[in-house]
């Protein structure tokens, strides 16, 4: 608020009482928008595999004391709704109960005001984090046997989540420009994507060979 009364005092005595209003409404929306955006976490998307056996955590962030209600279906089943109220800090989450593994795709709505984000395609069954350093680094394109495991390769119900830094992790400064990126939510990108000769190319070689021996 003192931010305000400053910027109130010193717009005044310049240019006038209308120019201030139009001011201090824009610097009012412009910090109102950036509060209240809508989104999920960015491991959720559409082609997922969500673990079995175990209830499922979704969460994201939504506008203070909105409510959230996530809704799933499937082609045999009747539709289930949960729903949430946004915390203070915009923060929510939604706990579903646990599923047995299922190959038939589901579809997630989660919504808050007139907002939606529809998750197609959702799979029930194990998901697996492999992590490491040049070992599991080694993509699968690499390997002495890439041609012959990428030929014709599509197996719809193995599905791949290659979440890459955007900013290295070695002995180099961070620019002014990057720091927004070391948030835990900013600093990979990726997408799940159905196993195939395109998504598995730059997928981990291990990884990708432990998941087609798990099948």
């Amino acid at each position: 608020m003192s931010l305000l009364k400053t910027i109130h005092k010193k717009c005044k005595s310049a240019v006038g009482n209308a120019t201030i209003i139009c001011l201090l409404l824009l610097v009012c929306l412009a910090l109102s928008t950036g509060y209240a955006q809508f989104k999920i976490a960015k491991v959720f998307g559409s082609g997922m595999v969500v673990q079995r056996d175990r209830p499922i955590l979704i969460w994201g962030k939504a506008a203070p004391n909105t409510e959230v209600v996530v809704r799933t279906t499937r082609l045999s089943s009747v539709a289930a709704s949960y729903q949430i109220t946004a915390a203070a800090d915009s923060t929510w989450s939604v706990r579903l109960p646990a599923q047995k593994a299922n190959s038939q795709p589901q579809q997630w709505q989660i919504s808050s005001k007139q907002d939606t984000i529809t998750l197609t395609d959702i799979l029930i069954g194990d998901v697996w984090v492999c992590a490491g350093q040049s070992n599991m680094a080694f993509m699968l394109k690499n390997d002495q046997f890439a041609r012959q495991t990428l030929t014709d390769l599509h197996k719809a119900n193995l599905r791949l989540l290659n979440w890459q830094s955007v900013l290295t992790t070695y002995n180099f400064p961070y620019k002014s420009q990057e720091v927004n990126r070391l948030q835990p939510e900013n600093f990979y990108s990726g997408s799940w994507q159905i196993a195939d000769s395109l998504s598995a190319r730059n997928f981990s070689a291990v990884a990708f060979y432990f998941g087609q021996q798990l099948q």
